[in-house]
């Protein structure tokens, strides 16, 4: 947001309610029924803290959620690389600091806030949190709009000055933060001359003016901030390329799917950074963008079996944390529009499909449809593409039988030569009775472990057979083979499955297309959030929901392990805006009345030709694996 944008934002507040510019939701009085206390008296809070929090040598942000999943973080055996029910208990630091201060110190925060957030660490950006930059203008609706921020944040930055010392909102957000965090995560800066509270006592507070000292002050500050910063990215960057090398040599390249130590080493350089631990997330990623980049420099008959592998390597990713999901859109969007071979879309969709052998709960809906997107971008329809195509018809052929499977298909087959090959795979493919094919053998012992059983293929239902009918046969030769060898494949099957009434899509709504679809499309289950029930419909989103933002001033941050947002229409440069794509999250935006008239459970589909929903009512089955 620009600075002016800003000021208007800041003057768009009511006087009575910015104690501190923008976050006063109340006045002083409900601080002081909340046991807001002075600075001098937290000091014994925040030394009580510092001692329990070093006793526990932990580093999460709530005791409980510490003492509950200490086992699961230590233990990184196969078993534990299942997925674990944590992501609503137990927030990550989405912000490396929380910057704490007065409106008198505005202007300097404002200009200090530019400066980190351009600042890189370890190969990412620094994300400072800064009220007006994040908050929804006008008053608090509740004070989760700010604790949840400081549960997301690593540090404190406490911006002193006498105006600060004596905000009540200084010290509360002070307060909070010792309750469950030791003093040596808060980083106090002294930016006009005032008197150190007892609470900050013993740290090694940061004088700060605007003189010669200014370049010293702010390196020293970064040092804080960024402890582990002198990790040699070129040695990264050689650590994945030796490894990649080794694998490729071990026989990778070719069909033979033989497990093999070199190929357990290229998992283990790809997975040696912590992509949760705030000094390595950025190593994290740059491992598997250097991996991209090894996977498009190989000649198409060196590449089948290193994508077979590198798609097994982001499943297990996966498995063992749930933010390495950011890896697929990475790797969607490194790979060239126009790439012949079409190596990192194969991988992704690699990935899911066995993410979907193992757990058909574990699929992003959205992803598939995403990569199969992906492989529209191209006019002619290469034998690597129809390849990642049909393997993209075996993800989808086991989501089949869901309402919101049923919904995907019936999107793809409008779609390009790759999407509408899917769908016809997604529609007629029947369950392989074959083993299914490890390259990765940590992989092949979670698959063993953990694997979900399966139902057998559910026939195709009528209404998704009469979908072949819209199967535009003058696409392409790859489509219309792609059709006749489904057809036959489903009779073969499953017998003839054409019924005189196709028209069970009857209660279905296509609508115009959203104002805006952000890293989409997007496809999932409406749940409708309020400021009211947002806490407890956290801890029961899956990746197949859509948080949809009902009124203002939810915290959507307490929502992240939904699949997407929908949000009502808005600058694309307001704070809700700013925070959703700062998180890198899929959102769509629509107007106030159609948001108004989802309902919970709706199927909705979203993309930039239409907007389709298959309202909860009309559900025609029993719920499956993936809704």
């Amino acid at each position: 947001m620009s600075l002016s944008s800003a000021k208007r934002c800041t003057r768009r507040l009511p006087k009575e309610h910015t104690t501190d510019g923008v976050r006063n939701p109340r006045n002083t009085s409900e601080l002081k029924r909340n046991g807001v206390r002075p600075f001098d008296r937290l000091h014994m809070a925040g030394t009580r803290a510092g001692r329990s929090r070093a006793s526990l040598n932990l580093h999460s942000d709530n005791v409980k959620y510490r003492l509950c999943h200490l086992a699961a973080d230590l233990d990184m055996t196969p078993d534990n690389l299942a997925p674990q029910p944590t992501s609503a208990l137990r927030p990550t630091f989405g912000y490396d600091l929380f910057l704490s201060h007065n409106r008198a110190d505005k202007d300097w925060v404002r200009e200090l806030a530019t400066l980190l957030a351009d600042h890189p660490y370890n190969g990412r950006p620094l994300r400072p949190w800064l009220d007006e930059q994040v908050l929804d203008p006008g008053e608090l609706g509740r004070n989760a709009e700010l604790t949840t921020a400081l549960d997301r944040s690593r540090l404190l930055v406490v911006v002193l000055s006498p105006e600060a010392v004596a905000s009540p909102w200084v010290q509360y957000e002070l307060q909070y933060f010792l309750a469950t965090r030791s003093p040596g995560e808060i980083i106090a800066i002294r930016r006009r001359s005032c008197e150190i509270p007892k609470a900050l006592a013993g740290l090694d507070v940061l004088d700060w003016n605007d003189g010669p000292e200014r370049e010293p002050n702010f390196s020293t500050l970064i040092s804080r901030i960024c402890p582990g910063s002198d990790v040699d990215s070129t040695k990264i960057i050689q650590e994945v390329k030796d490894a990649w090398w080794e694998s490729l040599m071990s026989g990778t390249s070719g069909l033979d799917p033989t497990p093999t130590a070199e190929n357990s080493a290229l998992l283990a350089a790809l997975l040696k950074y912590d992509i949760r631990a705030a000094a390595e997330e950025g190593l994290a990623l740059q491992a598997f963008d250097q991996a991209g980049d090894c996977m498009l420099k190989l000649n198409p008959g060196d590449s089948y079996g290193m994508k077979m592998l590198l798609g097994e390597i982001l499943a297990a990713a996966v498995l063992k944390n749930e933010a390495y999901r950011r890896i697929a859109p990475r790797f969607l969007a490194q790979e060239p529009d126009d790439a012949l071979h079409p190596d990192l879309s194969f991988v992704v969709l690699r990935s899911l499909s066995k993410l979907a052998e193992i757990d058909g709960r574990l699929v992003d809906p959205s992803a598939v449809w995403s990569a199969l997107v992906k492989l529209d971008g191209v006019g002619r329809l290469f034998l690597e593409r129809k390849a990642a195509a049909v393997l993209g018809g075996r993800v989808v052929a086991k989501m089949r039988g869901s309402d919101l499977g049923d919904l995907l298909i019936r999107a793809l087959t409008t779609g390009g030569e790759a999407s509408q090959i899917a769908a016809i795979g997604g529609i007629t493919m029947a369950e392989e009775g074959a083993e299914p094919v490890f390259y990765l053998p940590e992989l092949d012992e979670l698959a063993h472990n953990k694997r979900v059983p399966s139902a057998p293929s559910l026939p195709p239902s009528p209404r998704l057979v009469a979908l072949l009918d819209r199967i535009d046969r003058d696409t392409s030769d790859f489509v219309r083979q792609a059709l006749a060898n489904g057809i036959a494949d489903l009779q073969r099957a499953f017998g003839d499955r054409r019924s005189a009434n196709n028209d069970q899509w009857q209660l279905l709504r296509e609508e115009a297309p959203a104002h805006l679809i952000k890293n989409g499309p997007i496809i999932g289950i409406v749940r409708r959030i309020t400021a009211s029930n947002m806490e407890d419909i956290a801890p029961t989103l899956r990746i197949v929901d859509i948080a949809c933002l009902t009124e203002p001033r939810i915290v959507d941050a307490l929502l992240d392990q939904c699949g997407a947002f929908i949000i009502e229409e808005q600058d694309i440069a307001s704070p809700l805006c700013r925070r959703l794509i700062g998180r890198n999250r899929r959102f769509a935006m629509l107007e106030k009345h159609r948001v108004d008239a989802l309902t919970e459970g709706d199927r909705i589909a979203l993309e930039p030709r239409c907007t389709t929903v298959l309202p909860g009512k009309a559900i025609l089955h029993g719920s499956a694996h993936n809704g």
